[in-house]
């Protein structure tokens, strides 16, 4: 049986301004299910979205799952003699690009496998934020040192490069970086680089860490790298995330699903000591 490998990255979901939990979320969806309901099925501009292979384990304090984007556009496929000719689809078909997921109740954390072609973790966002009713995020965990130094520090300089999405349909209509992909694509570029600085003494406004959350958790954002003020070294948002990769049984075009949740929890077992020190332990936890 063939192997792929493929990228993980973890995320601390949350509700805003609520006292429910993404894990209450998904045990609704579980036992509505179970009583009969169909999933939600959330529709994007040219794409839809559905939750497959869901299921809840340990009484709710695991959810395994796939969050698929159901596709009507489909490419031309080439025969072995070089002859191009379109997929044969009939009405109402779709094709499906998958991203597996691993849940945990216990610290709300979730093992994510990165698929560039199907959804970037903030698709599962909005499609648990429909379902709830509320507003559902996910935030990328990065190393505790360099999530404290941001915190606690002075921003000096920012530098951003964002890269092209390969789905156009991922392209966010209200989000700034909108108007970045705008430019890329009307100049046939691939990436744009940003460099936001200050000479100030005070460092830059306090409102560039809330544009280092939202760059931190793009799907596009190839680069985030801050200065500091008295800090030799930029942090490096992208290196310090946690993170990882993963081998998996190929079943045709997919891979196996029992295999791919069996190594999302192996490398987040792996991962233990660095979600120990970001999350913090016993009375040491990071709010």
């Amino acid at each position: 049986m063939s192997q792929k490998q493929f990228g993980v990255r973890f995320y601390k979901g949350s509700v805003l301004n609520s006292n429910v939990l993404v894990s209450d979320v998904l045990q609704q969806l579980y036992v509505a299910h179970q009583s009969g309901q169909s999933y939600p099925h959330v529709s994007g501009s040219s794409v839809a979205y559905e939750l497959r292979d869901f299921t809840s384990l340990n009484g709710g304090n695991v959810f395994t799952g796939v969050l698929a984007v159901l596709r009507d556009d489909a490419p031309n496929i080439r025969d072995d003699q070089g002859v191009e000719r379109p997929i044969a689809m009939q009405p109402g078909d779709r094709l499906i690009e998958k991203n597996h997921f691993v849940f945990y109740k216990e610290r709300q954390l979730l093992s994510w496998q990165v698929n560039a072609r199907a959804s970037h973790v903030s698709r599962f966002e909005q499609y648990l934020s429909a379902a709830a009713s509320a507003i559902v995020g996910f935030d990328d965990i990065i190393s505790a040192a360099s999530f404290k130094r941001i915190n606690e520090g002075v921003v000096k300089k920012l530098e951003v490069r964002i890269a092209a999405p390969k789905n156009p349909a991922l392209i966010p209509s209200t989000d700034w970086t909108s108007r970045a992909f705008q430019m890329m694509s009307g100049v046939g570029a691939t990436s744009i680089k940003i460099d936001v600085s200050t000479r100030t003494g005070k460092g830059l406004m306090n409102g560039v860490k809330q544009v280092i959350h939202q760059l931190k958790d793009s799907a596009e954002a190839e680069s985030i790298r801050v200065k500091l003020a008295g800090d030799a070294e930029p942090v490096d948002l992208v290196a310090d995330s946690i993170r990882g990769k993963v081998s998996v049984n190929m079943v045709g075009l997919y891979p196996d699903p029992i295999d791919m949740f069996a190594q999302l929890q192996h490398l987040k077992d792996a991962k233990k000591g660095e979600l120990d020190e970001f999350f913090g332990q016993g009375t040491n936890v990071l709010g």
